[in-house]
């Protein structure tokens, strides 16, 4: 069903501010995504498998390959509040909006720089959902996201 303003209405997403029409290929991209779980992260010296922070790899982890890009995806639950951190670039958008249509659109937006999370080097985008979503926050534009998936269409 097309909402007034041309994003598509599902039951759980409520209105995406996309064309239906690319949202229905984003979409078709989406189930063209191979996952696979993420390597482990190199142990430090001095430390025993299996202990210490540098042998954890959270289960909430996955990598998601689409044509020649990689994009590392995180899910995170703080209290009542989700977060989903992807790596910034087209397969991250991508997954992220595939995310929206899901569970509709997140209260909150952000960027994320180059090194500023150790597991995200290439910089992330931070989607959160919960709290109140009449004061939404994004400090990323979703038509940010939006463009930044469309080079995962090419």
């Amino acid at each position: 069903m097309a909402a007034p303003a041309g994003g598509l209405l599902t039951p759980a997403s409520g209105a995406i501010p996309v064309d239906a029409g690319l949202l229905e290929r984003f979409l078709e991209a989406e189930r063209g995504i191979e996952w696979r779980a993420p390597p482990a992260p190199p142990r430090r010296s001095g430390t025993r498998a299996g202990r210490g922070p540098s042998a954890h790899r959270p289960e909430n982890a996955r990598l998601a390959y689409y044509h020649d890009e990689t994009a590392r995806i995180e899910q995170r639950q703080t209290g009542p509040q989700e977060t989903l951190l992807v790596t910034s670039g087209p397969v991250g958008a991508l997954v992220l909006l595939g995310e929206c249509v899901r569970r509709g659109m997140p209260t909150g937006l952000d960027a994320r720089a180059a090194g500023e999370l150790p597991q995200f080097p290439e910089g992330a985008i931070e989607a959160r959902w919960g709290g109140d979503p009449v004061g939404a926050q994004y400090s990323l534009p979703f038509a940010d996201v939006v463009q930044l998936a469309r080079y995962a269409l090419a």
